[in-house]
């Protein structure tokens, strides 16, 4: 065995990793904030939609507040799962998990 399988079975590996973390990050991303994921995929207008939706549910259409007292730039999933009744995040979490199928259909027709 060459130095050149080595290096060959290393760009292989990474290769993999790469291709993994590419598959996964437009969910991480649109767990994160509706719309992420979208921008990642290179959908300008769609996630621009999705984040204008989630912003606006967030704001005006639930108790959420983003405050910094307990952690700042705390993800509404962590706190909604922690402190909040399930009636005040209805709508956020519903745009969160629309915004999640449409990366995943977005995803399958690539």
């Amino acid at each position: 065995m060459n130095s050149n399988d080595t290096l060959d079975g290393q760009r292989t590996s990474q290769s993999r990793v790469y291709a993994a973390l590419d598959r996964i990050a437009p969910f991480a991303l649109t767990v994160v904030f509706a719309g992420l994921g979208h921008f990642y995929l290179r959908y300008w207008f769609r996630g621009t939609l999705w984040a204008a939706l989630y912003s606006f549910s967030l704001l005006f259409l639930s108790d959420y507040s983003p405050g910094f007292e307990s952690a700042p730039f705390e993800v509404f999933v962590v706190s909604a799962v922690s402190t909040l009744e399930p009636a005040d995040i209805v709508f956020p979490a519903a745009f969160l998990v629309l915004a999640l199928v449409d990366v995943y259909l977005l995803r399958i027709a690539e």
